[in-house]
C-alpha cells in the first residue's frame, strides 16, 4: 500500500512537474492573407505634348500659304531648311514653292538596325500623338481620318490620316524608312496635299 502510495503521489507529483515546465501554448496561427487578384494594367490613351499639338497645328495651318512662313535657309531650288521642328525629329525641309506643290518633310535620327526596336517604338509613340492631337475637336470643321496601316517590305511601314474636308485633301504621313545603307532606320513625318 505503501508503494502505491508512493507510486501515485509520484505520478501526481510527474504531472504537476510537466504542467509547470510545459510552454505556454504558442498563438494561432494567423491564416495567410487571401490573394489579391491580379489586375492587368490599363491601358494609358496616348496623350499628346501642348506643344507638340500646338507645332503641328501651326505647320498644317502653314499649309495654305505653301509654308512660306516658316522658310529658312535655301537649299535648292524650291527647297529651304524649315524654321519649325516637330518635336520628335531632328530636320524638317520644305520642299515645293506653292499650295498645293509644297510639303514640309521632317526626318528622325537615324537609328542602327540593330537597334530596330528604338525606331518602332518612335514609330508607336509618334503615331499615338499625331492621333491624340488630330482626334481633337477643335479642328473642325476640318474632319481628320486615320487610314488603315499599310506594312512594306524591308519592315517599312507607314500610317496616315487624311482631312477630306478640304479639297484637294491634305494628309499628315507618319512613315517608317530604311536608310539608304540598309543598314538604319529613321522615322518621318510628311505634310502633304494629296493631288
Amino acid at each position: 500500500m505503501r508503494a502505491a502510495l508512493i507510486s501515485r503521489r509520484l505520478a501526481v507529483g510527474s504531472a504537476v512537474l510537466l504542467a509547470a515546465c510545459a510552454a505556454e501554448p504558442p498563438p494561432p496561427v494567423a491564416p495567410p492573407p487571401p490573394p489579391v487578384a491580379k489586375v492587368a494594367p490599363r491601358p494609358v490613351p496616348p496623350r499628346t505634348s501642348p506643344s507638340f499639338c500646338a507645332v503641328l497645328t501651326r505647320l498644317v495651318e502653314a499649309e495654305a500659304s505653301g509654308y512660306a512662313a516658316l522658310r529658312g535657309t535655301a537649299l535648292g531650288a524650291e527647297s529651304w531648311s524649315a524654321r519649325t521642328r516637330l518635336p520628335g525629329t531632328e530636320r524638317c525641309v520644305i520642299e515645293g514653292d506653292a499650295w498645293p506643290r509644297a510639303r514640309y518633310e521632317c526626318a528622325g535620327r537615324l537609328v542602327p538596325r540593330a537597334e530596330r526596336e528604338r525606331v518602332d517604338s518612335q514609330f508607336v509613340a509618334l503615331s499615338g500623338q499625331i492621333d491624340a492631337c488630330l482626334g481633337q475637336s477643335s479642328w473642325f470643321p476640318r474632319s481628320w481620318h486615320k487610314n488603315e496601316p499599310f506594312d512594306f517590305a524591308m519592315g517599312e511601314r507607314q500610317q496616315t490620316w487624311t482631312d477630306l474636308s478640304s479639297l484637294p485633301p491634305s494628309a499628315v504621313v507618319l512613315k517608317l524608312q530604311q536608310g539608304l545603307s540598309g543598314r538604319d532606320y529613321r522615322v518621318h513625318v510628311d505634310l502633304v496635299t494629296i493631288r
